[in-house]
């Protein structure tokens, strides 16, 4: 892994993951940061340049994942390029997964964001190939 600084605009390695890692991250408010892929959800220390494991979700997760208001994440869709309904919470504190009900619709990672909104819901927009919609999460 390689860390950025744009300070100097630089490049520098630190700590290898775990186990491998989907694109998405959500940077925790301690300043750590969380990977998720599959059934592995690992945690990247700044101070320290490790990277951890940290609780496992219920299902396999692999998308978009959103900081919410009260410091927990919420990871939405289905690893390994599936089309799921699959949504969970992560709490930074515990280092534990709830879930929070099923998408209305099916998502594929990579092809739909979820966005915090400023009343704190998340708004999921986009889907698959072949459909686009969008829909609310209230926490």
């Amino acid at each position: 892994m390689e860390l950025y600084d744009p300070a100097s605009g630089t490049w520098s390695l630190t700590g290898s993951l775990v186990a491998p890692a989907s694109e998405w991250a959500a940077l925790l408010p301690d300043g750590t940061v969380l990977v998720v892929e599959g059934m592995s959800a690992q945690l990247y220390s700044p101070t320290t340049g490790t990277w951890t494991l940290t609780g496992s979700p219920a299902e396999p997760l692999g998308g978009p994942m959103t900081l919410l208001l009260d410091g927990t994440v919420l990871v939405t869709g289905s690893a390994q390029g599936g089309t799921l309904t699959t949504a969970e919470r992560y709490d930074p504190a515990s280092g534990t997964w709830s879930p929070t009900g099923s998408m209305i619709e099916p998502r594929s990672p990579g092809e739909f964001t979820a966005t915090l909104l400023l009343d704190g819901k998340v708004l999921a927009v986009g889907g698959s190939y072949t459909s686009t919609s969008s829909e609310l999460y209230t926490p």
